[in-house]
């Protein structure tokens, strides 16, 4: 990390080192080309946990079924599954351009010695509690008429049933595989993204600047093992200022790189994102006397997000990076914070969002023993977003 240094005294702009006023940015709503709206100075992420194809919000889908004995292995006799009322269901979940459906199983097994048994599907084993109870779900498509289960006991004595299952349909009508399994039709997507806001900078030995801005976006996100892994990219500029309160200008540019793991145990309508990476920034003064250079560091954070009822979708974030110089990290007190909310709402083609970010960039520079160089910068952005 590099701080400009030719600092110049004069009697009208002369600022106290301890001076730091925050950085403000206030960004209108996205037009049809707006991405994830963020601040161009401090690497504000992503609200939205990223699964950013359209009908990625979508909560899951239940359908009742119904289990019905067709045969028993005369081993065990005494054992017996009870399935727990209104618990057999179809589950479909959307992800992205794709849709998977499991069949939720449970119940409690009854009989001697229950709790010390397993239930096998295919070649899958599922645990039995203390009292009996099991929940678990396999995968589920049209063709599947049958369920066979098989009991084992710590003995390896095997019992078998095999049940019928039946979906339920209103309707009457027959139901296509399409509704309950469709294979990810894309995995890389691109969000260009526009804005307006506030600007401000404030450096040790240096007046205020602040003004107003455009500010243009790319970012680009690829799902690299779906569900589960999501690869992520953002850039991030101000492109024209406006009622500048100094005769200099400036340009910030921030990249983000980050790979992220959503955790397959968090069920609807919760899911929980972990995300990490890498975040890059750099300042451009017109007069060079001031600003900041090559600022990165190692990003760590989590990311949360809540699915209403109607499809609509609450996601938040909490980021704590230090900075590093090169590939060592600076002192503790060079870091940055953020945080941030996303309502999304989807539609059939597309999810829109209402963006709300807060960023604070801290760097303290020594690179004098007698001269310590302080700049501080915050953000806070308020936008919105359309994903194609």
């Amino acid at each position: 990390m590099e701080i400009a240094k030719e600092i110049v005294y004069d009697e009208e702009n002369r600022m106290s080192r301890t001076k730091s006023p925050d950085l403000c940015f206030l960004l209108a709503l996205g037009s049809l080309l707006a991405g994830f709206l963020v601040s161009p100075l401090a690497s504000a992420e992503d609200a939205a946990i990223a699964e950013n194809p359209a009908n990625s919000f979508r909560p899951d889908r239940q359908i009742p079924a119904v289990l019905s004995l067709e045969s028993a292995d005369p081993a065990l006799k005494k054992h017996a599954i009870l399935w727990k009322e209104g618990a057999i269901q179809v589950v479909i979940r959307s992800f992205g351009l794709s849709v998977r459906s499991s069949l939720r199983l449970e119940g409690r097994l009854e009989g001697p010695n229950a709790g010390s048994r397993h239930l096998v599907w295919s070649d899958q084993s599922f645990d039995v509690d203390s009292a009996g109870n099991f929940a678990f779900e396999i995968p589920y498509e049209t063709s599947l008429e049958r369920v066979q289960l098989a009991i084992v006991s710590r003995a390896g004595t095997v019992a078998y049933r095999v049940y019928r299952v039946s979906v339920s349909d209103s309707a009457g009508s027959a139901r296509q595989e399409s509704e309950f399994n469709s294979p990810l039709q894309k995995r890389f997507f691109i969000l260009p993204g526009i804005g307006v806001g506030r600007i401000g900078y404030s450096q040790s030995g240096f007046p205020d600047f602040s003004a107003w801005t455009t500010t243009v976006k790319i970012s680009a996100n690829y799902l690299l093992f779906p569900p589960k892994w999501d690869l992520g990219f953002t850039g991030v500029s101000n492109v024209l200022n406006f009622g500048r309160t100094s005769s200099s200008d400036v340009r910030f540019l921030a990249l983000n790189l980050r790979l992220g793991y959503l955790f397959p145990a968090i069920r609807d309508p919760w899911r929980f994102g972990l995300y990490g990476g890498w975040y890059y920034s750099t300042m451009y003064a017109t007069d060079g006397t001031f600003g900041y250079k090559n600022v990165g560091g190692p990003q760590l954070f989590p990311a949360l997000r809540r699915t209403f009822g109607n499809g609509h979708a609450l996601s938040g974030y909490f980021k704590y990076s230090p900075v590093s110089r090169g590939m060592k990290l600076m002192k503790l007190d060079s870091n940055e914070l953020a945080f941030g909310l996303a309502y999304l709402l989807p539609t059939a083609s597309t999810t829109f969002g209402i963006h709300l970010d807060y960023a604070r960039l801290r760097l303290v520079d020594a690179p004098a023993a007698d001269d310590v160089v302080t700049v501080n910068a915050s953000s806070i952005t308020l936008g919105g977003s359309l994903t194609f």
